[in-house]
């Protein structure tokens, strides 16, 4: 049977895209036929206005970017860096402060929307002439066949691959189809994002308080101009209470997360407009399966207390990319399952790591337990 592609990513979001764009810019990868399926079509935007979804991109996201040609293009459009955090707890004294200078870091990451770092990808596979999109198109059914995989289309397109690659999300058509086993569990909280606009300038500091409820966290924004009275918040809540907070209107709102902040930046108003969804964490058994591969959120998904998720999601597909530039300068299939499962050894165990932590300081910030209340506040003041 004759391959239509080497490699067919399922998915063109900021993961799949950065794969895409790491693997064609590889002196072995970009000779093979690379393929995205994704189902919106891409329309590039200059909108003033903010985008509710913003990602915390961190400095080893950065140099990913900086190496595939993509962070000028980000840089150009619209980005917010920040030098400083302050985390502390609503129920008592804990409090930690720390800044980039004190870790001799310019930066400690900067606050991205999403719409951004996306529109900068496809910026950046557009003057890499990669004319693989297969878009606007949905991925209907996937089939393991002897020289890989055979895919069908919503359109009814049939194509083949030596390699599929799940990029598709947390609701994965890839991992249902190919049967991938996943450990899944509700956190029984939903997330309230929005933008907002506040009273005091942010200062470049990301704020985190914690509450009985969940945590609060203001991630800073700055304007091309230079005005630092906006933020992005990430409120979570039980879900219930999460429901009742939507149900305000926009001034009652604004009050409510005034409170809720201790007033630290002054009274804060909404910017735009309000989203809410709720919290899951979810883990793939095993990363890859013959001729198969799962990244980003297809294989994990992670509570956002830490901002972690999207960037778990770029050092997967960094090591993918990798091992499949690895394979190729050898002249090995590049859907050879001990390549893949390279690719799964490296990044299972940094994931699993990384969620394990978040599960432990969602409980131990989550409780009211007297005890363990005060033991917090003691760590985070031993922290200083």
């Amino acid at each position: 049977m004759n391959t239509d592609y080497d490699i067919l990513i399922n998915g063109g979001g900021m993961v799949g895209a950065t794969l895409a764009c790491a693997l064609i810019q590889s002196p072995h990868t970009s000779k093979l036929r690379i393929g995205i399926i994704e189902g919106q079509s891409f329309e590039k935007k200059q909108d003033e206005n903010w985008e509710p979804r913003v990602s915390a991109i961190t400095r080893a996201s950065q140099c990913l970017f900086e190496s595939l040609g993509v962070w000028p293009l980000m840089a150009a459009q619209r980005i917010s860096p920040f030098e400083g955090m302050d985390v502390w707890d609503a129920e008592g004294t804990g409090n930690i402060q720390f800044h980039a200078r004190e870790m001799g870091e310019p930066l400690l990451g900067h606050i991205v929307e999403n719409r951004t770092i996306q529109q900068a990808l496809y910026e950046r596979l557009e003057a890499l002439d990669f004319n693989g999109w297969i878009s606007p198109e949905k991925l209907l059914s996937c089939e393991k066949v002897p020289a890989g995989w055979q895919v069908e289309l919503n359109s009814g397109k049939i194509l083949n691959t030596r390699l599929l690659v799940g990029a598709d999300g947390a609701l994965s058509k890839v991992r249902e189809l190919a049967n991938f086993k996943l450990k899944a569990k509700a956190y029984d909280q939903s997330g309230i994002v929005a933008t907002i606009r506040t009273e005091k300038p942010n200062a470049a500091v990301a704020r985190q308080r914690f509450l009985d409820s969940g945590p609060l966290a203001l991630l800073p924004l700055c304007t091309n101009s230079g005005d630092r009275h906006f933020c992005s918040i990430v409120w979570s809540l039980d879900t219930a209470e999460a429901e009742e907070k939507m149900a305000l209107d926009d001034s009652e709102f604004n009050h409510a997360l005034t409170k809720a902040s201790e007033n630290v930046l002054g009274k804060l108003e909404l910017a735009d407009r309000r989203i809410c969804f709720p919290f899951y964490e979810r883990h793939v058994e095993s990363y890859v399966e013959e001729g198969v591969a799962l990244c980003g959120d297809a294989a994990h998904t992670i509570h956002p207390l830490a901002g972690q998720g999207v960037n778990l999601g770029l050092m997967d597909a960094a090591a993918l990319a990798e091992e499949l530039h690895r394979a190729s300068a050898k002249g090995l299939d590049v859907a050879n399952f001990s390549v893949l499962r390279r690719y799964a050894r490296r990044r299972r165990g940094a994931n699993t790591l990384m969620m394990e932590g978040m599960q432990g300081f969602k409980a131990l910030f989550g409780s009211d337990y007297l005890p363990l209340r005060w033991a917090r506040n003691t760590g985070m003041s031993w922290m200083k």
